[in-house]
């Protein structure tokens, strides 16, 4: 075929006979259509579209141009209807007829386009897919407007029962490779159609009435004729409806309700594979959202979902056994490390983690493959390596498809087509192309085994106990042989053992357990047990461990993690191991066992940035006004971040401080939340409140956080103590919906975050909230103005009040009052005091206090928090410091927490470095071993004898710094 041959109207660009060998060297099905149509090279390269890309509106509008051409009779010349140069007589067929022909001359010209530019090597790969994917949709569209209109014709307009003045909407939801924009040439697409809801046609004079489920099944039987039938033009694209529910046995349409239905109580798991894609390429926003609102919580799971990995092991089965029956096993599709390999290693990632990560819900692989590896679920180095294979793949899948446009993904046995596919992908034989695509699939191969490998076939093959133990499990071994199975091992106490398992399997059997859960619990048990054996006082690991399996046994889904990740297996034991406080979390928030996944060593707890950044990630999934849903996502959000710290300091990742930190950090991100959130609903009821000149611009309200809080100093359970502060004019009242004085909009907007932040849900409660240390205790108001705490502070405060201000700070919200409540605290510190009368004041609390709370009913017992030597006498002894000194070093005002208020102490002379490092060691001591017995679940007390040296130092220098030889 020679260049010269074709009428252009134009200049042809230099290189365009070569361009044309080639492609006709790798393409059949174009050489076929320029010689029915040479109009169609003559078109693409007078209109310089054959050499740039295209825009999806440029297709629909092409298409568009054709059929108002046909409608208009525009292009009729005697009868006859010019398409590309090509003639079809107008006046022997119907309106429909010459659709169907307009739209197969206006595919097979844009195809020869796309070929050209895919063999030419001027599209890159994802060029190529996104195009092929717009004409798919130029052409759904152009079918639905067409066919729409002449049905609605013939029996009205499809409106809703509940709803006779609405007109219904109907989705074409494009799965697979159309949803995801990444169709090859010759691609299947795969369809899904939806309207919105149940009813009957508008009834029209004349006309029959028809309901909606009757109407577009009709609309849909006819798009997809327009689109699949072959003629001698060709088709369109070939339609595949069987993902639809119930298959090829389904309804062709399915309203909402019904589709909602159906996934709620009949969806199977292979489905959630075939929706990963989904998208609506028609209907109103409205419509589509709530088409995605069914369909995302089917196939994205709120936990870590491991089910995924049965679903796809069976698929990948059922492919396998086809592939076998058909001698199919060269299909680059579905063969062995083929493209279908590649899509569903990602495929998994989404489904597992893809309802807690978004960024995994990506319907372009490409996109999910980038996320899976930006999460770190993937090696970077593995995760381009698919990539890379997936590239080449899906470019040979096209070079394929080229030859005779027929879908086909089979490598073909013809040494001369074999040669043609070689050069297309530009090596220069068949052999060397061999070599490298049996690499390539080698590889793919090799890490999709590694993602379905079955992890207790795996332990039962690896160790020999596995059948000792699973025989134990299920109640085949005597008890004298169970015995002797764990007779070396950390069941010390065999008859407790043997009493804890048997309960517990009677337990089970009570619960009646479905054929999976109980096939699932046999697979876990045995691999549980050979770990617990391992661990000293495995009876007390033990018993740790089964209440998390009971509450595990009907969440089929956990079961499945543990059975396949036999590393967060173990951190599950070793956890249960360390403390008491974890596992009765996993039992109380099961959801936590997500964390497993995670190693440990790699922890690395979140900056307060961090922690903001992603809780308000995690709230734009609740509706904006869904207060529920937004305290669920706060407790959930606090769950893991003390999970994770927990772990980091029960395996020595962190240190004290660290931990106190990163804690106090999780508080402070949920408080400020908490207060949006409250801000929020506040204005949208009430407004804003009102000044001298109108509505403030902003709610001008603050947190002030006291005592542990305040000092970065809190532990698991510590309470919040909070006082809250606003600056407006209290009689004046809000402007919204509805109105309220000043003094009551921010009393209950206070009262708001204090419930979300103490009420009990099923995701337990984010703290209890103390705030007694507002002016006047529980007498004075919720909140106060600044004005009244400033003068409060200044001249009606007792002296125990200027302690509890030295841990006192700024913490959310309005930020002029944030900076004048710091200036504030900064002023009362730094007032003039006498340092007689701030002993006697000083020292008559700290007896009050341990009169009333020390431990003096045993001499045996030390209590690290009260008692003399403890952790209150180093807090009082540094909040009297500061009261005494800051009026000459106003600098020590900057401290909030006592160990970094110690260390300006030794800074500035006022007290010794050796003093301040021995107060600063007992006070570490005495906060981590508290922390360590509240993972224990034990009160922060321990043997007299235990800290003497350490209460010595502290008693000293309390006498030596407070009293100062004084009797106190």
């Amino acid at each position: 075929m020679n260049i010269q041959s074709f009428p252009f109207q134009k200049p042809v660009p230099a290189g365009l006979q070569q361009q044309l060998d080639h492609v006709l060297d790798g393409s059949d099905f174009v050489a076929e259509q320029l010689q029915r149509a040479p109009q169609i090279l003559v078109t693409l390269v007078d209109s310089q579209r054959l050499f740039r890309p295209m825009a999806a509106r440029e297709f629909a509008a092409e298409l568009q141009a054709r059929f108002q051409s046909l409608v208009d009779g525009q292009s009729l010349v005697d009868g006859q209807l010019l398409v590309d140069g090509q003639s079809l007589d107008a006046s022997k067929q119907d309106a429909t007829e010459q659709f169907d022909v307009v739209i197969r001359q206006w595919r097979q010209c844009e195809y020869v386009r796309i070929i050209w530019r895919d063999l030419t090597g001027a599209a890159e790969l994802i060029e190529v897919m996104s195009e092929v994917s717009n004409i798919a949709e130029a052409a759904l569209q152009a079918c639905l407007d067409w066919h729409f209109s002449r049905l609605v014709a013939q029996y009205g307009v499809p409106m809703a029962d509940n709803s006779p003045l609405t007109a219904q909407d109907f989705m074409m939801v494009a799965l697979g490779k159309l949803g995801a924009g990444e169709l090859n040439l010759s691609s299947d697409i795969d369809l899904m159609f939806v309207f919105s809801e149940p009813g009957t046609t508008n009834r029209m004079v004349g006309k029959k009435e028809l309901s909606n489920q009757e109407f577009f099944n009709r609309l849909g039987q006819k798009i997809i004729q327009s689109l699949h039938e072959v003629s001698v033009e060709g088709f369109v694209f070939r339609v595949d409806m069987r993902l639809r529910p119930y298959g090829n046995s389904g309804a062709l349409t399915q309203s909402l309700e019904a589709l909602e239905r159906y996934y709620q109580e009949q969806g199977r798991p292979w489905e959630r594979y075939a929706l990963i894609k989904a998208r609506a390429i028609t209907g109103s926003d409205t419509n589509c959202l709530r088409l995605q609102s069914i369909i995302a919580p089917f196939v994205y799971r709120k936990y870590v979902d491991f089910t995924a990995i049965d679903a796809l092991r069976e698929m990948k089965a059922l492919i396998n056994r086809e592939v076998l029956r058909l001698g199919t096993a060269q299909d680059i599709k579905t063969g062995t490390g083929g493209i279908r390999e590649v899509e569903f290693i990602v495929q998994v990632f989404q489904l597992i983690h893809g309802g807690r990560e978004t960024c995994l819900q990506a319907l372009s692989l490409f996109a999910a493959l980038d996320a899976v590896m930006l999460l770190g679920l993937l090696p970077p180095e593995v995760g381009q390596e698919l990539q890379q294979a997936y590239i080449f793949l899906r470019r040979l899948e096209n070079r394929l498809q080229a030859l005779q446009d027929r879908q086909t993904h089979q490598l073909p046995s013809d040494t001369t087509a074999q040669l043609r596919i070689a050069r297309m992908m530009d090596f220069p034989d068949w052999q060397s192309f061999s070599k490298t695509l049996e690499d390539i699939r080698y590889r793919v191969r090799s890490h999709f085994s590694a993602m379905v490998r079955d992890a207790s076939e795996e332990q039962r093959q690896v160790d020999p106990q596995w059948e000792l133990y699973h025989a134990w499990w299920s109640g085949e071994l005597t008890d004298a042989q169970v015995r002797n199975l764990i007779a070396n091992t950390g069941f010390a106490d065999h008859e407790r053992a043997l009493a804890l398992m048997a309960d517990f399997r009677q337990s089970m059997q009570a619960r009646n357990l479905q054929a999976q859960g109980r096939e699932r619990l046999d697979q876990l048990m045995p691999l549980l047990l050979l770990r617990i054996a391992q661990c000293s006082q495995a009876e007390l690991v033990l018993i740790r461990v089964l209440p998390i399996i009971e509450q595990i046994v009907r969440r089929s889904a956990y079961l499945t993690l543990l059975i396949e990740r036999p590393h967060a297996l173990q951190r599950l034991v070793t956890l249960c191991a360390a403390s008491v406080w974890i596992p009765e979390r996993l039992a109380r928030f099961p959801n936590l066992l997500d964390e497993l996944l995670y190693d440990f060593k790699q922890l690395r707890l979140p900056t307060l940035r961090d922690l903001q950044q992603t809780l308000q990630q995690q709230l734009l999934r609740a509706g904006e006004y869904d207060l529920e849903a937004q305290m669920e996502i706060l407790r959930d959000f606090k769950n893991v971040n003390l999970f994770h710290v927990a772990v980091a300091e029960i395996t020595g990742a962190i240190a004290l401080m660290d931990v106190s930190d990163a804690l106090t950090f999780i508080a402070q991100t949920i408080v400020e939340n908490a207060l949006r959130i409250a801000c929020d609903h506040m204005i949208a009821q009430y407004g804003y409140p009102q000044g001298p000149e109108g509505p403030l611009p902003e709610i001008e309200l603050a947190i002030i956080a006291y005592g542990k809080m305040g000092g970065f100093e809190m532990s698991y359970g510590s309470d919040l103590d909070l006082v809250f502060i606003y600056r407006a004019q209290a009689e004046l009242q809000t402007q919204g919906p509805k109105s309220l004085e000043n003094c009551v909009y921010y009393g209950r907007l206070a009262q708001r975050v204090i419930h979300m932040l103490s009420t009990m849900t099923h995701g337990g409660r984010l703290y209890e909230v103390d705030t007694r240390l507002r002016p006047s205790g529980e007498s004075g108001l919720l909140v106060c103005q600044f004005s009244y705490l400033r003068e409060y502070l200044f001249n009606q405060a007792w002296t125990w009040e200027h302690q509890a201000l030295v841990k006192a700070r700024s913490l959310v919200g309005h930020s002029g009052l944030l900076t004048a409540f710091t200036q504030l605290r900064h002023r009362v510190l730094c007032y003039p005091r006498l340092d007689k009368i701030l002993r006697i004041q000083v020292v008559s609390m700290r007896n009050k206090m341990l009169e009333h709370l020390a431990s003096n009913a045993s001499e045996h017992i030390f209590d690290i928090k009260q008692d003399r030597g403890g952790v209150i006498d180093i807090e009082f002894l540094v909040q009297y410091g500061v009261l005494l000194y800051a009026q000459h070093y106003p600098e020590l005002t900057l401290e909030t927490g006592t160990i970094r208020s110690l260390r300006a102490f030794a800074a500035r002379k006022l007290m010794t470095q050796d003093n301040a490092e021995n107060l600063i060691a007992a006070y570490m001591a005495y906060r981590s071993t508290i922390h360590a017995l509240i993972l224990k679940n034990q009160q922060p007390q321990v043997d007299a004898d235990v800290f003497i040296a350490y209460r010595h130092h502290v008693q000293r220098l309390w006498q030596d710094f407070v009293c100062r030889g004084q009797a106190c």
